[in-house]
């Protein structure tokens, strides 16, 4: 989404998410998703809790990018509550 390497540093990914927001801004004419998408983006990468996951989604085509972002998001911030109980299973 991005485009920066598995490894890249805080400062790249910065750089990369000013470059895409700028063209990608719905204020300049972009796609409102997929600016939600890059900002999402940047939060995972920059996140250290939130990273380390980004290799243990499984991408299903029919979903999103960003409902699939969204969903991993949620779902380590879940993970990582030490002090609060599990979550209820519907």
């Amino acid at each position: 989404m991005l485009g920066v390497r598995p490894g890249a540093g805080r400062d790249e990914v910065d750089r990369a998410f000013r470059r895409a927001a700028r063209f990608h801004h719905p204020d300049h004419g972009g796609d409102p998703s997929r600016f939600r998408s890059i900002v999402l983006a940047r939060q995972i990468l920059v996140d250290p809790d939130l990273r380390p996951a980004l290799g243990r989604v499984v991408i299903v085509p029919s979903r999103s990018v960003f409902g699939i972002l969204e969903d991993m998001v949620r779902l380590v911030r879940t993970l990582t509550r030490r002090s609060e109980p599990p979550p209820r299973v519907r």
